[in-house]
């Protein structure tokens, strides 16, 4: 996982090798103010390898129906344009499944974890979370007890 600056989003191109490409993508994305929904990259040498997902919602307060996800296939470049949310991660214990994986959507979900075994990330605007497949994280999540309106980016980058 990592967690920085959308400023600092660039210096990560050498993390894997579709970051040289995916991320330039996605900071243009953000710089064309993009429509909601999903953006391919249009380069023949990418194919579905690498896309945006342009969301709004409203992230919802944690709760006994709040769950996690892993992916197996795609990296997730989670971007909080406006708003803010909270995120969280595993510390030490590896959750149940909830729900099996499923190949079509690429994500398996996990029941959220006690609070004292998750690590919380506040991701205010400005602010991305990169999960490597893999990675458990719980995104999406209101920093409050109500309803938080949120604008975000989901760059999926194959891994």
């Amino acid at each position: 996982m990592i967690f920085d600056k959308i400023e600092n989003l660039e210096c990560y191109k050498g993390v894997h090798p579709r970051f040289d490409r995916a991320l330039p993508f996605l900071l243009d994305l953000i710089a064309q103010n993009a429509s909601l929904g999903r953006h391919n990259m249009s380069d023949p040498d990418v194919d579905a390898a690498v896309y945006g997902n342009m969301l709004s919602f409203e992230a919802q307060p944690v709760s006994d129906a709040s769950v996690m996800e892993s992916h197996r296939r795609y990296i997730d470049v989670q971007i909080v344009l406006e708003g803010a949310e909270q995120m969280f991660v595993p510390s030490n214990i590896s959750p149940v499944v909830q729900t099996p994986y499923d190949e079509g959507t690429d994500v398996t979900f996990y029941p959220l974890l006690p609070k004292e075994s998750l690590t919380r990330l506040c991701v205010p605007a400005g602010y991305f979370a990169i999960f490597f497949a893999g990675e458990v994280h719980a995104p999406s999540l209101s920093l409050t007890d109500q309803p938080t309106p949120i604008r975000k980016l989901v760059g999926k980058v194959l891994q």
